[in-house]
């Protein structure tokens, strides 16, 4: 007798929800996203200032600094930060491909 009051998702309230979680599920997947790529952008950013560091002391004529070798630890950290914020993205778009491909 239960089985006959179940209808399977297709009253207009079953599919509204239905749809309001999907639209949620994709707005939490697109703001993800969009952190994901500040973080990627931020380790490009520290990167580059440390070749901008390098450049910067070998020109003055300066081998090793302490200046230089701080730089060399962030610049260190960014780029290992930057490689798991890609596999983050990489994750992600997967999930995303398979959740919210051709439909």
């Amino acid at each position: 007798m239960s089985d006959m009051l179940l209808t399977g998702g297709n009253t207009p309230f079953e599919r509204i929800a239905k749809r309001h979680h999907e639209g949620s599920l994709r707005l939490a997947t697109a703001y993800a996203t969009t952190q994901i790529i500040k973080v990627i952008e931020e380790c490009d950013i520290q990167i580059t200032d440390y070749f901008k560091i390098a450049a910067d002391i070998r020109s003055a004529g300066s081998a090793n600094t302490p200046e230089l070798s701080d730089a060399l630890v962030l610049a260190t950290q960014a780029l290992k930060d930057k490689k798991v914020a890609e596999s983050a993205l990489k994750v992600l778009m997967e999930n995303a491909a398979t959740n919210y491909g051709e439909q």
